[in-house]
């Protein structure tokens, strides 16, 4: 008899060989990692509009004057 692996049920989510899709752990890893460089990058955009506008009232305090 001549097994095929067409017919074949995955019973453990890391032998299976022809899976399709993703698990519901790498979904949920691939968004923790976005959640984690979107914070890094809001905070230092935050900390780079804040230098922006104290850059920006120190120029208009030597032009004024």
């Amino acid at each position: 008899m001549k097994s095929d692996s067409v017919g074949k049920r995955c019973h453990h989510f890391l032998t299976c060989q022809n899976k399709k899709g993703f698990t519901v752990i790498e979904i949920f890893i691939a968004i923790s990692v976005l959640a984690v460089i979107s914070a890094i990058s809001i905070y230092y955009y935050n900390d780079y509009v804040g230098d922006a506008r104290i850059a920006v009232r120190l120029s208009n305090e030597k032009n004024s004057q």
